[in-house]
């Protein structure tokens, strides 16, 4: 039945990926508790259980992926893809390598697939239904690409945010850094205001020498580098005659 709905169709494959998942519900308080997607036969999961609160929250990080292939149809290469729907477990770890469902959410993964087959991020809200009846929700973060494109795009929330805590540090110890630099050569700069390359007074602009010092000094050139007649030694007297 599904090979005939699907002839005459075109087919993408898709990798999804959900993560920063936030369940509440009634039926999950204080339990030990997993998370899976599935569809018919087939389910996976995450790597990691939780403990929900006394107040029935359960929260997996941005690292605690879970990522599934799909195969996405449609009739004409740039309309909407066929609805495909999965479902969203909350499962109780009853001991190990058993789990109970308590509650669960369906999902339409196409809704979240790009037309133009681009990478896609979105946040969304579901009903979580216990077995009861009673409903709750669950938030979660939806990561869609074609594959191979989701190992090599940008990094999850989580290392995102980590990244952008780090450079922040960095800039941070480096302006320190700069300002302590800055404080040290005021420092030097008020201990001996007249340094080799220029006085505090001339800005370090290079000065030209009256003719008469030039000759007193036995130089060539009127200029001395960058020289500040303040800082030069007085000059001994002495008595010009003509012969």
């Amino acid at each position: 039945m599904h090979s005939l709905f699907r002839v005459g169709k075109k087919s993408t494959k898709f990798d999804f990926e959900l993560s920063s998942v936030e369940a509440i519900h009634s039926a999950i308080e204080g339990k030990l508790v997993t998370l899976r997607w599935v569809r018919g036969s087939k389910s996976g999961g995450t790597h990691k259980n939780v403990l929900s609160t006394p107040d029935g929250r359960a929260i997996w990080s941005a690292a605690d992926t879970m990522a599934l292939g799909v195969t996405l149809y449609r009739s004409d290469a740039a309309g909407a893809f066929d609805a495909k729907e999965y479902r969203i477990a909350v499962d109780e770890v009853v001991r190990a390598g058993a789990t109970k469902t308590l509650a669960s959410a369906k999902i339409d993964l196409a809704k979240f697939a790009d037309k133009m087959c681009a990478s896609k991020d979105a946040e969304c809200e579901l009903t979580l239904v216990g077995d009861d009846g009673l409903k709750g929700r669950i938030k979660l973060h939806l990561a869609c690409a074609l594959p191979g494109a989701l190992t090599t795009r940008s990094t999850p929330k989580l290392e995102q945010t980590k990244a952008v805590r780090d450079t922040a540090e960095f800039s941070r110890a480096k302006e320190q850094i700069e300002h302590e630099k800055g404080k040290k050569v005021k420092k030097g700069a008020e201990a001996s205001p007249v340094k080799a390359g220029g006085s505090s007074e001339n800005g370090g602009k290079k000065l030209k020498m009256p003719a008469w010092e030039r000759r007193a000094l036995g130089l060539q050139s009127d200029r001395l580098g960058f020289f500040d007649p303040s800082a030069a030694s007085p000059l001994p007297a002495f008595i010009c005659v003509r012969v």
